[in-house]
């Protein structure tokens, strides 16, 4: 009844106690004389609802009024104020900040708060950080990239000499740094027949070596050289120079140490 009666009693400016005889429901003074005992009751009924409402909840008339001018408090005016300014850093940001970087920001403009108070007010705005070109570990799907294919297959057991070198590179600890040693190797006999040392991981280091195997054995038919997929491998000087010398590239699968097992446990160390 008393939400059903608060729109009548709420017509003239809003008073919670209207004065008697305020209450008018019809511009019509005959229909006004003769609903006025009903208005009486319910002006009665509704002081005695508030009355005891107000009571319960530990507010009293003065209080219910003092709420109307100001309904937030100071907490909540200052959790406003933040807010606009998180947002208005995060809009800035192109809508890619989280709260650590926001947090941020507000500090910058002189605010003083916690992070842990801009992660709530984040929250509580929808604000989420959005993620760039990072991904996520995990499987996506779908076969990996291959630059060459894998035509040797761990086939390490060879019938002849000069049918399929594998070759890699690999770093000694010196008195002064790193050195970088390439090799390449013959799967039929496991000689070494070529090397290069630099101080760096160079194409030149991996060309070097093998140019000494090819200069050393000269094979007649065309070889079959296997490496993994470091970039010295993809490059375009050594496509141009096994493409040059008539040999086959093969390459190892990605992150699999495995499919280049000789040349990978040939290490001075």
């Amino acid at each position: 009844m008393l939400t059903e009666l608060w729109p009548a009693f709420t017509e003239g400016g809003g008073a919670l106690f209207p004065k008697s005889g305020d209450l008018r429901v019809h511009s019509h003074p005959r229909i006004n004389k003769m609903i006025e005992p009903e208005l009486a009751c319910c002006e009665y009924i509704f002081r005695r609802e508030s009355t005891i409402a107000l009571g319960h909840s530990g507010t009293g008339t003065s209080g219910f009024y003092a709420w109307q001018k100001s309904p937030l408090s100071t907490g909540a005016e200052e959790d406003a104020r933040q807010t606009e300014l998180i947002l208005q850093a995060w809009s800035d940001s192109g809508k890619a900040y989280g709260y650590r970087m926001l947090h941020n920001d507000l500090l910058d403009q002189g605010e003083a708060c916690y992070s842990n108070r801009v992660a709530r007010l984040t929250s509580l705005a929808g604000i989420k950080a959005q993620i760039g070109l990072k991904r996520r570990p995990g499987s996506y799907g779908g076969k990996p990239s291959l630059a060459v294919h894998n035509t040797l297959d761990r086939q390490f057991d060879v019938a002849a000499p000069d049918w399929a070198w594998v070759i890699d590179i690999t770093d000694i600890r010196a008195l002064e740094g790193f050195a970088y040693l390439a090799v390449v190797i013959d799967l039929y006999s496991r000689r070494m027949l070529g090397l290069s040392m630099q101080s760096r991981q160079t194409t030149d280091a991996v060309l070097q070596a093998l140019h000494m195997a090819l200069w050393r054995r000269k094979p007649k038919q065309r070889a079959l050289i296997h490496s993994d997929q470091g970039p010295r491998f993809t490059s375009m000087e050594w496509a141009a120079f096994t493409q040059a010398h008539n040999l086959e590239h093969s390459m190892s699968q990605r992150d699999n140490c495995h499919d280049n097992a000789v040349a990978e446990s040939f290490s001075p160390r």
